[in-house]
């Protein structure tokens, strides 16, 4: 048996961009205490769950958020995505495989949603705001003289459950376009919305394919500057509600809640 193992050269590439953390800092005693097993962590940096080599997918969490490929020589490689991210009900989550494919390595596995998928907890964005004014203050600006985004899933989401996009491959393609609208303006969302857009070099991204009528109101979303404006929407979803709650609760100038 070792003999025959011993022959075999398995070389795995990182399936997520992102720096190495040790496997015993991960807060989840499953993993941590390796009772699945050795392996890394990564924090990722991209969001695209890449075959580590080539194989076969044997398993696939119906929740969408972990994946294990057999490699040709019998290895089983279980990747997971995320802390407690079984609760999500697949929500954040794209598969783009299914069990029983045959996989190179690089191939996409799993496209998610880290903003969603990172923590449902409001806390720690708030957290993580609290100390950076606390760094700006220290730097010598006055409170009014910066103004501190939260990253809130809430509004966007439910809006696009308001609006009966429904499924995971367009919900995270208008999620990515909503997250480019700093880089791309109010045009180039308009365009990812819809059937895609070109960039300077030449690339072309395919967009959402949503209707018009649901584009319109996205991008009437993106242009609120205020609650006043944001009710004006007129969207009763339970998720954006909770989302506006969360936002003009806060000291902080959460908005946009992209």
């Amino acid at each position: 048996m070792n003999s025959i193992m011993s022959s075999h050269k398995l070389v795995l590439k990182a399936p997520l961009s992102g720096p190495l953390v040790d496997l015993s800092q991960v807060p989840d005693p499953v993993f941590s205490q390796k009772m699945v097993g050795d392996g890394i962590t990564i924090d990722p940096i991209n969001q695209t769950l890449s075959a580590p080599c080539a194989g076969k997918v044997i398993q696939l969490h119906r929740a969408g958020h972990a994946v294990t490929i057999e490699s040709p020589c019998g290895l089983e490689i279980l990747m997971h995505i995320g802390i407690d991210t079984v609760s999500l009900n697949g929500t954040g989550f794209v598969s783009k495989v299914a069990i029983g494919d045959m996989v190179q390595c690089g191939d996409a596995l799993i496209e998610f949603d880290a903003d969603y998928v990172g923590t449902s907890n409001l806390l720690a964005d708030s957290e993580l705001c609290v100390l950076i004014s606390e760094i700006l203050e220290k730097c010598g600006l006055a409170n009014n003289e910066f103004n501190i985004k939260i990253s809130n899933r809430k509004l966007s989401k439910g809006l696009l459950e308001e609006l009966n996009i429904i499924d995971q491959n367009q919900q995270s393609i208008s999620l990515r376009a909503i997250d480019k609208l700093d880089r791309v303006g109010i045009e180039g969302v308009r365009l990812l919305l819809g059937k895609g857009r070109k960039d300077k070099s030449g690339d072309f991204t395919d967009g959402a394919q949503l209707e018009e009528k649901q584009i319109i109101k996205i991008i009437e979303f993106l242009n609120s500057k205020d609650l006043n404006q944001l009710e004006q929407i007129g969207c009763k979803n339970k998720l954006f509600e909770e989302g506006i709650n969360e936002n003009f609760g806060s000291k902080f100038n959460s908005f946009l809640a992209l």
